[in-house]
Formats: C-alpha cells, structure tokens, sequence
C-alpha cells in the first residue's frame, strides 16, 4: 500500500523503533493520505492550522495517528 504507513500488533517481529518509523510519512504520503496536494499540505502547515509534524533533521514527517487525529478535527456539523 504505497503512501500509507502499515502498524503492526506487538510480537509480529518488528521492534519498537521499526513500529514507530512504520507510523511515519513524509509530506507527499501524508498528502496522499488525507487527498489534499503536498502544496496545500505545505500552505497549512505554514500558515500553522495543518496536522502535527515533526521535524528530523532538515525531514519533515507526519504521524498517521496525528493525521486521523486532523481528519477528525475538521469534522462539520450542519447547521439546521
């Protein structure tokens, strides 16, 4: 499945560190992944009313748990 990361339950032979890498996105997945364009992603993460990201090195990545998390905070009710 390219452009999502897969978890694995404890005891599937990965270790912690390969667990957590597994959750992480670069900026292209994590756009694919919510289906908004990188340039959009890039816009909101600018403007500080995108998802949560980390920062690696000169890396930027996003969490597929910080990304569910976003995709539930835009979550709209209809006014009547």
């Amino acid at each position: 499945m390219k452009g999502r990361a897969l978890r694995f339950p404890s005891g599937h032979g990965q270790s912690d560190h390969d667990r957590i890498s597994s959750d992480l996105m670069k900026r292209n997945e994590a756009a694919r992944y919510l289906r908004i364009s990188r340039a959009t992603l890039d816009r909101m993460k600018a403007g500080g009313n995108g998802p949560v990201w980390i920062r690696i090195g000169v890396k930027v990545l996003y969490r597929k748990r910080d990304l569910d998390d976003f995709i539930a905070s835009q979550a709209q009710k209809e006014r009547p």
